[in-house]
């Protein structure tokens, strides 16, 4: 184990907890036309498509994306996403301040009631930008970085990449896990790095391109694993 890992282990219990994860959440939406709603745009209700949660650690610039339901009180998946995301650092405590809307705070509402741990859901001041930044940088990242994918899939498949494409989420799903491994920060490191203490053992492949994998299937009355 690294030396500064055993240190962290070994402090008091009540200084880990006050390193505490900050999370910071924001929405992005989709129109029907394959765009995203930008800021200084009035948002149609009825021209969202799909809406894209995007979520930041704080400390480490990790990101995590994911297609919300349309009814976030039911939307276990994307849940279960988030506590996954979240406990993979093994921190007792979260701190998560997300974007207002009803259907934000009811589906943190739901992130609460599911983890085990302590989950703080603090209160985002209105009209103000400051209170959520990491969550609307997290955003803007999130929406460039799925357009730069979405142009490089149409490109390299020769397809028009239509709204109603499940690509989309698995777009918005992408672009979180990439960022994380790809992206250094000012100390050097990827958040990854930062969290994991080590590169990642994958290999980077970019998104759309035509890959093996190995699955367990049953084959002759029997589990084999295949390409």
């Amino acid at each position: 184990m690294p030396e500064h890992a055993r240190a962290h282990r070994s402090w008091p219990l009540e200084d880990r907890e006050k390193q505490s994860p900050r999370m910071q959440f924001d929405v992005a939406r989709l129109k029907a036309d394959g765009t995203f709603f930008e800021d200084v745009e009035e948002i149609e209700r009825s021209n969202i498509y799909s809406t894209m949660l995007v979520g930041s650690d704080m400390r480490n610039g990790a990101c995590v994306n994911a297609a919300a339901g349309a009814d976030s009180n039911e939307d276990k998946y994307t849940v279960a996403n988030i506590i996954d995301w979240r406990d993979r650092e093994s921190h007792r405590k979260v701190k998560i301040r997300c974007d207002n809307e009803p259907a934000a705070r009811a589906l943190f509402k739901g992130v609460k009631a599911a983890r085990v741990q302590v989950t703080d859901l603090q209160d985002t001041p209105e009209r103000s930008s400051q209170s959520l930044g990491g969550g609307e940088r997290a955003v803007q990242m999130a929406k460039g970085m799925s357009r730069v994918s979405r142009y490089m899939i149409e490109a390299k498949h020769g397809v028009e990449l239509q709204h109603d494409m499940p690509t989309w989420a698995r777009i918005m799903r992408a672009v979180g896990w990439a960022w994380a491994r790809v992206h250094a920060r000012a100390s050097g490191r990827t958040a990854y790095e930062e969290y994991a203490d080590s590169s990642s053992p994958r290999a980077l492949g970019s998104l759309g391109r035509p890959c093996s994998i190995r699955k367990r299937c049953r084959t002759q009355d029997k589990d084999d694993m295949v390409w």
